[in-house]
């Protein structure tokens, strides 16, 4: 069912000569200006948040050529002497200190309280600033009653997992589970839940049923009957059980697939060297491209996520290698 529009504006009129709703702005009142004076006023006069980059990102938004960032910022002075848009925070009162210090307390000052983590700024500024110079020049600003101690948020260990990976662990760890049984564990929409399954079975992280299959060699399938066998019914331990599982069963063979496979491309390369000083190019060439290729797979092995995964390409470029 549609609800007209007009039905939701007669009822927001209510509920605010009720006190319900707080009273809305006066609307703007300039209207003889050219087009381009016109938006970037309109757009100052309804924004709610004129924080730092304002200018930058209302310019964005406008999305014409003939708006810049300086012309959004000198527009926004001029209503201010106008006395039509509300002046800035109070500005950032640092200018006489070093670059990287300063660059430290600015993006400390404008920074959300939420964003204000001491690795999360070292990352943000880059240029070898490190969260220990981040956490001192917070704390002297904190002193100094420029930012609330409330604010300074302390390192508390490794960041927590995205959701993506935290459904994958969940349903790993217990193949039975279900969309809706996922949302109310991870308290997110059972259609989040569910679109997030959905593209991890798109991209091959999860099988396109995940549901419990019969007995095979998969080390999942193994790892999840163990568990269930022993009784471990709560998520979390089941998901710390399985990490551990499969760190202990994999590591040591992945290792030693990608140990031969790197002594194998370093005996190669020796021969390509002895094909050149034999004069005989057109091989080494062909020995040379064949090489870069394993190297390639390698590399892919090593950035997928999967234990299986990562052995079982190692495995196929050593064999396509040895086939050529």
């Amino acid at each position: 069912m549609t609800v007209p529009e007009g039905l939701v504006g007669i009822i927001a009129g209510t509920m605010r000569r009720e006190g319900i709703l707080p009273q809305a702005r006066q609307k703007l009142p300039h209207t003889r200006l050219d087009s381009r004076n016109a938006r970037i006023r309109k757009a100052l006069y309804y924004n709610t948040s004129l924080e730092h980059g304002y200018s930058s990102r209302i310019a964005k938004e406008l999305n014409a050529q003939n708006v810049t960032p300086t012309l959004v910022s000198a527009m926004a002075q001029q209503m201010r002497k106008e006395g039509i848009q509300p002046p800035l925070s109070k500005p950032y009162p640092y200018t006489d200190l070093n670059s990287e210090t300063a660059r430290i307390r600015k993006a400390l000052y404008y920074a959300k309280p939420e964003d204000r983590g001491r690795k999360d700024i070292a990352r943000k500024l880059g240029g070898g600033v490190s969260s220990l110079q981040v956490s001192i020049v917070a704390r002297q600003m904190a002193e100094e009653g420029i930012l609330p101690q409330t604010d300074l948020r302390k390192n508390k260990g490794p960041r927590e997992r995205s959701l993506t990976q935290r459904i994958a662990l969940e349903i790993k760890a217990n193949p039975k589970i279900t969309g809706a049984e996922l949302a109310k564990k991870l308290n997110e929409k059972p259609d989040r839940i569910s679109s997030i399954i959905n593209s991890l079975k798109s991209k091959g992280h999860l099988p396109k049923d995940y549901k419990p299959k019969p007995a095979g060699n998969n080390l999942d399938e193994q790892i999840s009957e163990e568990l269930d066998r022993r009784g471990i019914t709560d998520h979390d331990e089941r998901i710390r059980l399985y990490m551990q599982e499969v760190d202990r069963r994999t590591t040591p063979v992945i290792l030693k697939r990608l140990i031969d496979a790197e002594n194998m491309i370093e005996s190669e390369e020796a021969k390509v060297q002895s094909l050149i000083n034999l004069k005989k190019k057109s091989q080494a060439a062909r020995l040379i491209f064949r090489i870069a290729e394993l190297k390639r797979a390698i590399q892919q092995a090593k950035n997928l996520t999967s234990v299986e995964k990562t052995q079982k390409l190692i495995e196929k470029a050593v064999q396509q290698f040895m086939q050529k």
